[in-house]
């Protein structure tokens, strides 16, 4: 036998909370970029970041990466430059993380090609300067992943044995505010931290510069161009191992299917 709601039911009703929203990049309150590759499609003009919405733009047709539902694995979204030459570069980036002295980065990332490629580069010149730093897909060879920093003077490099043949979320702490080794603090893939060599490390302690930010690298060159496909894309302020960080992995993890 049923019964019509009392008084008593529907206040009980009305005091039911509602489900917590979905995680995100933007839900992590220490978040400063985060590019999605859902928001962009075809030949790559204007990828705006979700959080501060900085653009990471390419005026030039030739120049343009392509982005695609299913450039990861056929399966899963992303933004991909096919040949080295195709390059964004995010000049609002640097208002943005000016002055910092920790920073994350942690993207999705596939490469498809053996060659030594910058990936992703924040500097003011075509070279690393103060307070920029970067990250190197095969260098010295196939199959080493190289972080550097500069945070005054001199840089440190430090490298991780790993390829990118298959898609895999690569997390790098970088350390503005650290002389030495502690400049570039770790490199996570999926999600675990690795074992690092220090290839140079002479950086001084400084901060990130107002800089552009570039991604596959600064275009077609020796050491330049990248071939290869990023998925979301994610700085933090912060180099905190810590529950937001596995967070943002799982999160741009599932959505270049790794479970982490």
């Amino acid at each position: 036998m049923s019964r019509r709601p009392t008084g008593r039911d529907r206040r009980f009703a009305s005091r039911r909370v509602a489900a917590p929203a979905p995680f995100t990049p933007a839900s992590d309150p220490l978040a400063l970029l985060w590019w999605d590759p859902t928001t962009v499609s075809g030949a790559v003009t204007s990828w705006v970041d979700s959080i501060a919405g900085v653009s990471a733009a390419q005026a030039t047709a030739g120049l343009k990466p392509t982005a695609s539902a299913t450039a990861i694995a056929s399966t899963y979204p992303g933004v991909t430059s096919p040949d080295g030459a195709r390059v964004l570069v995010a000049a609002g980036a640097g208002p943005v993380l000016v002055g910092k002295t920790t920073l994350t980065v942690v993207a999705a990332a596939v490469d498809s090609d053996t060659g030594v490629k910058v990936a992703l580069e924040l500097t003011t010149n075509t070279t690393i300067t103060n307070g920029g730093m970067f990250l190197v897909v095969n260098d010295g060879g196939a199959g080493r992943l190289n972080a550097s920093a500069r945070g005054t003077t001199n840089m440190t490099e430090r490298f991780v044995a790993e390829t990118l043949t298959t898609v895999k979320v690569v997390s790098v702490g970088y350390d503005f505010a650290t002389a030495g080794d502690g400049a570039v603090s770790f490199i996570r893939i999926n999600g675990v931290a690795q074992p690092l060599t220090t290839q140079v490390a002479t950086s001084g302690a400084g901060s990130a510069a107002n800089a552009a930010l570039h991604l596959f690298g600064r275009g077609p060159g020796p050491l330049l161009g990248w071939i290869g496909t990023f998925g979301n894309i994610v700085f933090r302020n912060s180099i905190a191992q810590d529950s937001g960080l596995a967070a943002l992995e799982t999160y741009v993890g599932a959505r270049a299917g790794i479970t982490i």
